[in-house]
C-alpha cells in the first residue's frame, strides 16, 4: 500500500491496510447544536424528535408489518420466535454500530477493511454478502 506509517502521539493503527486513526476529543452537545446551554426544551428538539423521526424510518417494514403479518398468517410458534430473535438481536447489533461510528468516526465497512488480509478480501465478501441478503429474501419467498 502507499500509506505512510508516520507516528504521531495522536494516531492509533488499527490493522495493516488503512492509515491510522487521530485521536480527537468528542465536542461537546452545546457545540455540535452551536447552542448556549442545552435544557429539556432543548433535548426534545434537537435530540428525542430527529432520534424518533430516525428510529421509525429505519425500524419500518421489516419488524412493524412484516412480523404481524406472519405471525397472523403462519402462527406465533416458529415465525413469533425468529422475529422475537431477530429483533433482538437487531438492537444489540445498531447499539455496537453506534457505539463504533462514535468510538473511531468511521463506518464499520472501513473497520472491516483494517482486519487482515485487508480490504482486497473484506469488501468483496461483504458486497457478496449484502446481495444475497437481498436474493435470499425472494428466493424463500
Amino acid at each position: 500500500m502507499g500509506f505512510e506509517r508516520t507516528t504521531t502521539p495522536n494516531a492509533v493503527p488499527l490493522g495493516v491496510s488503512r492509515p491510522p486513526l487521530e485521536v480527537q476529543d468528542l465536542p461537546t452537545p452545546e457545540e455540535v447544536f452551536r447552542l448556549p446551554k442545552i435544557g429539556l426544551k432543548e433535548t426534545v428538539f434537537y435530540v428525542i424528535g430527529p432520534s424518533l423521526i430516525a428510529l421509525g424510518i429505519s425500524i419500518g417494514s421489516g419488524e412493524w408489518l412484516l412480523g404481524p403479518l406472519n405471525v397472523g398468517t403462519y402462527g406465533f410458534y416458529g415465525t413469533g420466535f425468529v422475529i422475537l430473535i431477530s429483533i433482538i438481536l437487531q438492537a444489540f447489533y445498531n447499539m455496537e454500530i453506534g457505539r463504533w461510528v462514535i468510538a473511531t468516526g468511521e463506518v464499520p465497512s472501513l473497520g472491516w477493511a483494517r482486519v487482515p488480509p485487508g480490504w482486497q478480501l473484506w469488501v468483496p465478501l461483504s458486497l457478496i454478502i449484502v446481495y444475497f441478503a437481498f436474493l435470499w429474501g425472494g428466493w424463500a419467498a
